[in-house]
């Protein structure tokens, strides 16, 4: 009775998470080696956007303004930018919130530049760059080069306070963070990072 007992749970539990894969968007598919495994390449999505229209939202209130006594607070405790994530399963709105922060006013009149960058799931350190870069109006966002993108980006960033939002990370490369992140700490103090993810490593 005892075994039974155990399979019967078993079986729950996988078909549990069968259901979980078809939710996440998971599908069976051909890894490295020939193998079957499972691929965690979602379906494509429209990129998000920073507009948001404010009067169809309700009940999130409170959330936002959590969020923006962190913004606007002036506690540093160290040379980092300091980053504020809002984490969270898929369609639990941590978009919208991050939406109706960038565009609130306060926002406008605490931070000299704002950018907001849908990253997904390619987190590519040039191409988030050359985003960025573009997001601040900068001329020398087409350029390939890390280096003289990192250069450019740091000279916009200069003595700013400014406020970048990522929306929907999924890398949890530590690495590419790190070398996303080299320019950000010329900003003014001040400045903050607040990315949405699904992932509590990422966060």
């Amino acid at each position: 009775k005892q075994i039974e007992s155990r399979v019967k749970e078993l079986l729950e539990n996988i078909e549990f998470l069968a259901k979980q894969m078809d939710f996440l968007g998971l599908r069976k598919g051909i890894c490295a080696g020939n193998e079957v495994g499972i691929s965690w390449k979602l379906p494509n999505r429209l990129p998000t956007t920073s507009l948001v229209d404010e009067s169809s939202i309700c009940g999130r209130e409170g959330d936002k303004e959590e969020i923006m006594k962190i913004l606007l607070s002036d506690s540093v405790t160290c040379n980092q930018v300091p980053v504020v994530s809002i984490v969270g399963m898929g369609g639990m709105g941590k978009t919208t919130l991050s939406q109706l922060v960038y565009n609130d006013p306060r926002v406008l009149d605490q931070f000299d530049l704002k950018a907001w960058v849908y990253v997904s799931q390619d987190f590519d350190v040039v191409a988030l760059t050359k985003a960025i870069l573009k997001a601040l109006r900068s001329l020398a966002a087409e350029e390939k080069d890390l280096n003289l993108l990192q250069l450019e980006l740091k000279q916009r960033l200069m003595g700013k306070k400014f406020l970048l939002v990522l929306d929907d990370v999924w890398n949890e490369n530590y690495w590419s963070w790190e070398a996303l992140q080299i320019p950000f700490i010329y900003g003014s103090s001040g400045s903050r990072i607040l990315i949405t993810t699904r992932s509590e490593k990422v966060a």
